[in-house]
């Protein structure tokens, strides 16, 4: 098949959607399709074998709730002039939403990677959760407009989780029928090194690991305030928070207030290899989410061999089972998060049960088993092309 992949995320990878698009990209070339990517011009990996890149030029307003829009534009224009010479079996958007401008010509499906605009909540709960909560709720309101009638270019839209779409389908009925789950995949056998360098790993303090952009919305809040209760008990223990936000300054100074300052290491965004090294290094990883559509950052964790953390909201509850392979908790419970964190630190058989548990079942998760269900919509769509064209066109 000749597939053209449209993607924000190519080479350097900053979120789950990027490692979702790089593993598809691979996995597609591995089983031999003929792969094109349009992406931005400053995402050209050094190593483009066995693909055919198409960089984009980034747009001049470039922030996080802007980019997207503007991207789409210019990914509009791109596919319009490539498809004057190349003839796509599938055009897929690994974020649906970028499909806004596009003009469909053949079978095109989409990743419907959240709920945060379909699920609009009232404007309390922004002012209660973000410290940049007007802005989010307004953001998320214009968002769910674009976004209802980006899907409706579409033929098909992967969900991430059965709660996105469910959402989707409540939300946005005139798409429901195009909505199908696909649960994002991961190289489980990439961490296999982690499991190795773990048991070589000299004794050394305990170390609780968040990873996330978007921090507010993932839970740092409720980490910190947990961190006192936690260091009472096991003052050796560090907490090493990997990712980029905007805010980090106002986490920075919450925690100092809280007198936990110094236990905490904002250490930035760092690169799918780097990582790997930090989970090694980890004893359990922690991400307190307010909401989640699914979650792909557990599923590395949990392919670590690290016990995981998670809250019972969104799709979390699909991937975590509690106290099988990993644990749950009410959204915001500060006391039992900070319970939980030090029983698997301190209780070293339970820890060594939810880790065998999370490397077990992450493995429904792999890359193949996502490409298999990929390639059965996209032999769908194809063998139905006219159908799913015209409907996909003459809804918009």
């Amino acid at each position: 098949m000749k597939i053209c992949v449209v993607t924000q995320q190519v080479g350097k990878v900053y979120s789950g959607p990027g490692v979702h698009s790089n593993n598809l990209i691979r996995g597609l070339i591995n089983d031999g399709n003929n792969v094109w990517a349009v992406a931005p011009e400053k995402q050209r990996p050094e190593d483009c074998s066995g693909f055919h890149f198409v960089g984009v030029q980034q747009p001049l307003i470039n922030n996080n709730q802007a980019r997207w829009f503007f991207l789409s534009l210019s990914f509009a224009r791109a596919i319009k002039q490539l498809e004057q010479s190349q003839d796509f079996s599938i055009m897929h958007f690994t974020d649906a939403r970028e499909a806004l401008f596009y003009h469909p010509s053949g079978p095109a499906l989409g990743n419907l990677n959240d709920t945060y605009s379909a699920d609009l909540r009232p404007l309390s709960f922004y002012r209660r959760h973000f410290n940049d909560w007007l802005v989010r709720w307004a953001y998320y309101g214009i968002n769910r407009q674009f976004e209802r009638l980006a899907l409706k270019r579409l033929s098909y839209i992967l969900a991430n989780s059965k709660y996105t779409a469910l959402v989707a389908q409540i939300k946005y009925p005139e798409v429901a029928s195009k909505i199908e789950v696909c649960y994002k995949g991961v190289d489980w056998r990439k961490y296999l090194p982690v499991i190795e360098l773990r048991k070589n790993n000299s004794p050394h303090t305990p170390r609780v690991l968040f990873v996330g952009g978007n921090m507010q919305r993932k839970g740092i809040r409720t980490l910190i305030r947990a961190a006192p209760f936690i260091i009472k008990k096991l003052p050796e223990t560090a907490f090493l928070i990997v990712g980029e936000d905007p805010a980090i300054p106002l986490y920075k100074k919450m925690a100092h207030r809280l007198g936990v300052g110094e236990y905490f290491n904002f250490l930035g965004w760092k690169s799918q290899e780097e990582l790997i090294t930090i989970y090694a290094q980890s004893d359990v990883f922690v991400m307190p989410s307010i909401f989640e559509a699914f979650g792909l950052v557990f599923l590395e964790a949990m392919a670590s061999g690290l016990p995981v953390i998670g809250t019972r909201v969104g799709g979390i509850p699909e991937i975590i089972e509690n106290n099988k392979n990993g644990l749950l908790l009410p959204p915001e419970d500060t006391f039992s998060l900070a319970e939980a964190i030090v029983k698997l630190i301190v209780d070293k058989k339970y820890w060594r049960q939810l880790s065998m548990n999370a490397l077990e079942s992450v493995r429904q998760y792999s890359v193949e088993t996502m490409l298999e269900n990929i390639y059965k919509i996209y032999n769908n769509l194809i063998q139905n092309k006219y159908l799913f064209y015209s409907d996909a066109y003459g809804k918009y």
